[in-house]
């Protein structure tokens, strides 16, 4: 078995992303475990979004649009003629980031995890859903059914 861990910067965009794949086609023949950052600065991204929450700063509608239209984006530019299951898809992890940042929030570092996650959410289902639009098949495991944090 092989891993391959692509930081950030190996997937900040449509470009990168297309890299990533030709890398792992390579690879097919071999049981192949990949992880995927968040894409480029949305770390940082989120953690804006995060601040403005807590400050309950106006911007927030502003920056959560920006980070969800950097991350479409992405997905359109990458496959221009997604099918509806994929929109679908998309769509239903951005509906879940709202109702994450709508809700109470318990402790300031439960609230980080559970919004930060995002980041990869978005970033792994770009890059499994343009594998398998190439034909690289794969199955897309949420780390949060496998890792458990302190907070």
């Amino acid at each position: 078995m092989q891993v391959f861990k692509f930081g950030g910067a190996s997937v900040k965009d449509a470009d990168a992303v297309r890299n990533v794949a030709s890398i792992l086609k390579k690879h097919v023949d071999r049981k192949t475990v990949v992880v995927i950052s968040a894409m480029g600065k949305t770390t940082n991204a989120l953690e804006e979004i995060l601040t403005a929450k807590l400050n309950s700063d106006s911007s927030i509608e502003d920056l959560v649009n920006q980070f969800f239209h950097f991350h479409e984006k992405i997905l359109i530019e990458l496959m221009p003629k997604a099918d509806d299951k994929t929109l679908n898809e998309f769509q239903k992890i951005q509906t879940t980031f709202i109702e994450t940042l709508n809700q109470n929030i318990v402790t300031q570092n439960q609230f980080y995890d559970s919004l930060v996650c995002f980041g990869e959410l978005f970033s792994t289902f770009i890059v499994s859903t343009y594998l398998n639009h190439l034909g690289i098949i794969n199955e897309l495991i949420d780390a949060r059914k496998l890792i458990k944090t302190d907070s």
